[in-house]
């Protein structure tokens, strides 16, 4: 893949793309108030697309247990709950924690399956939730060398990436999106990288080079 192109060069490509970088622009002066929002909406999206790649190829009766693993994660909180109910949980973390468990079970039963991986990919987006972040490392990497399809491995990549900057990890998450950036048939879009990369950047210290 060739070289990373800088943010003037984006620009130059059409008017949707120029609002687009603008935002991200926005979104990097602006992380603290906008991380959460755009950290929901991007999880969600490439959780989605995961969930797609490996979900999506099994047609066995196991997928029964993931499906209702994958429920309780995308489950609703109401603080006005007393306890889990129907997929409504009284917290965040009642939430995670449940699915934790559920995701736990299939990854002991499923091992390497395509149902196993997924499993142990979501474990590790639980185990990140709740803050569990050196867990939710070594959940990821372990699965690495099993995933054998090139874009279900930029997605764990990209998770990863996700994980080192949510440890404090810079220098292994900016390695971690070189790759990403370098991959042949890319899963995510430069832009999407590149906002990666530049929240690693703005908690580094490094301000400028975010930008």
């Amino acid at each position: 893949m060739g070289r990373r192109l800088t943010r003037k060069e984006i620009k130059k490509r059409d008017p949707i793309t120029e609002t687009l970088v603008g935002v991200w622009t926005w979104m990097v002066e602006n992380r603290r108030a906008a991380l959460t929002v755009v950290g929901i909406v991007l999880g969600a999206v490439v959780l989605y697309y995961v969930g797609t790649l490996w979900y999506g190829r099994s047609q066995s009766t196991r997928t029964l247990a993931m499906q209702k693993a994958l429920e309780v994660y995308d489950g609703r909180v109401d603080p006005a709950a007393k306890e889990p109910k129907d997929n409504v949980f009284p917290t965040t973390q009642a939430k995670f924690s449940a699915a934790l468990k559920s995701f736990q079970e299939i990854e002991s039963s499923e091992g390497s399956s395509a149902e196993g991986l997924l499993a142990t990919y979501y474990k590790a987006a639980c185990l990140r939730e709740l803050g569990r972040v050196a867990e939710a490392e070594a959940a990821l990497t372990k699965i690495l060398p099993e995933v054998d399809d090139k874009r279900q491995l930029q997605v764990v990549q990209l998770a990863l990436a996700e994980t080192y900057r949510a440890g404090g990890k810079y220098d292994d998450a900016l390695r971690t999106l070189d790759q990403l950036e370098k991959a042949e048939n890319p899963a995510f879009s430069t832009e999407a990288i590149a906002y990666t990369r530049a929240l690693c950047l703005e908690e580094k210290g490094k301000f400028q080079d975010a930008l």
